[in-house]
């Protein structure tokens, strides 16, 4: 009667710190999601202050890039650029050629330098705080090329944003309905240049993606040539070029082909 009881009392005991671990889990899950939007409304608010002080300033376009950090301000009526460079004086330029009030191709000069603004319609992510643009920016400054993104001002045009989260190194945990040993070294490493690189189990790899919101795809995969015998490198690789779709959660990225199949789990 003893064991018995003793018996039970494990196992009530046990239920009892599932179920306590279940309710913390589901109470951080929470706790982390009111968190993200929380953060995601703030980043918003100070994106549209900051636009707000562009506008009432008579800018038309403006555009960002990192490292070094940059930013471009275009007023189309006064046919004038603003550039500046982190911890460099501001640059001034006009056009007298220019009417069309866009920004697809504008030579600036001053009496200092010369600026060629190239703009290509196209999702364009910043690598830093993740905020998205609808074009592509290409500038020379005095010979010397940059590359960011821009928008245009007091229009509803932004790409919304990519979860900077993304960027690093994830470990492969299942590989479509595999589930790997936890020893595997296969990984998928996601710079914020938006290059790959990783392990396939047997060779090395390196490419690049591009992700627009929820959408990530891979390409210009270029790979090591060693022979390794039970790798699942064709199985991995064929997954890769399959994803269209992921899912950020915490410490789990999950990569789904265009039919909803889920393709890769990573952790990290």
């Amino acid at each position: 009667m003893t064991k018995i009881l003793i018996i039970v009392a494990i196992v009530i005991t046990t239920i009892s710190c599932n179920s306590t671990r279940n309710t913390t889990s589901e109470t951080d899950d929470i706790a982390n999601k009111e968190t993200l939007v929380s953060q995601e409304e703030s980043i918003k608010q100070n994106t549209q202050a900051r636009d707000a002080q562009l506008i009432e300033k008579g800018f038309d376009f403006v555009a960002f890039g990192n490292e070094p950090f940059w930013i471009l301000r275009i007023d189309f009526d006064k046919k004038l650029a603003e550039f500046e460079q982190m911890g460099q004086k501001i640059y001034s330029f006009r056009t007298e050629n220019d009417d069309r009030n866009q920004i697809e191709e504008i030579i600036y000069q001053s009496n200092n330098a010369d600026l060629m603004v190239q703009a290509q319609e196209n999702n364009c992510y910043d690598n830093m705080s993740g905020e998205g643009f609808l074009y592509e920016i290409n500038l020379i400054i005095n010979g010397k090329e940059m590359r960011g993104c821009g928008k245009y001002l007091g229009e509803d045009n932004t790409a919304g944003r990519i979860n900077t989260d993304l960027f690093g190194t994830w470990m492969l945990r299942q590989l479509n309905d595999t589930i790997l040993p936890k020893e595997s070294k296969t990984r998928l490493n996601l710079n914020n240049q938006f290059h790959i690189n990783g392990f396939s189990s047997c060779n090395m790899y390196n490419g690049n993606y591009k992700v627009d919101k929820n959408t990530i795809k891979f390409s210009d995969i270029l790979m090591t040539q060693m022979y390794c015998a039970n790798s699942i490198e064709v199985e991995y690789m064929d997954a890769l070029n399959k994803v269209n779709n992921y899912i950020l959660e915490g410490n789990r990225l999950t990569l789904i082909s265009n039919d909803n199949k889920v393709k890769m789990i990573f952790e990290r």
